[in-house]
């Protein structure tokens, strides 16, 4: 999930760890990144807090189970986006692909933390949803 705030002075984005950006790119751009949560066996580890890459891999070439992953939250998601507040209007979208009940699920969600002036809820085109996969869900707003 990635989250682009905008307002006529500042661009913020908000992605979940799976984006596998520099972390140079993530200082220069002051970007927030939601950690996921990592599952093996029965222990549990947020993606880059707990566990680095390299500790990652050593845990593939030991487990005979892969571990698996959790995506963050979405209160995870609009923690972050409220740290952005820029005290002017938000307009909110949740894009999503194939998975209508969560999109609306979220909406509701956004609305009642949020309370922004706008708050749209779209299917993303066929286009984009074949490199997102399925059940993908994304959530947009801009302030201003």
């Amino acid at each position: 999930m990635i989250i682009m705030i905008q307002s006529s002075s500042r661009t913020a984005l908000v992605t979940d760890s799976t984006c596998d950006l520099p972390l140079e790119w993530i200082k220069q751009y002051d970007i927030t990144v939601v950690p996921l949560t990592i599952i093996s066996g029965d222990q549990q580890y947020l993606d880059g807090v707990d566990l680095t890459p390299k500790e990652f891999y050593h845990l593939l070439s030991k487990e005979t189970l892969h571990p698996t992953r959790s995506q963050p939250a979405p209160e995870a998601f609009l923690k972050a986006y409220q740290h952005t507040n820029s005290g002017l209007p938000r307009h909110v979208t949740v894009l999503h692909n194939a998975v209508e009940e969560e999109a609306q699920a979220l909406a509701e969600y956004v609305w009642g933390e949020l309370s922004p002036n706008e708050l749209f809820v779209s299917i993303v085109s066929p286009v984009l949803g074949v490199h997102t996969g399925p059940r993908a869900i994304a959530l947009c707003g801009y302030a201003g």
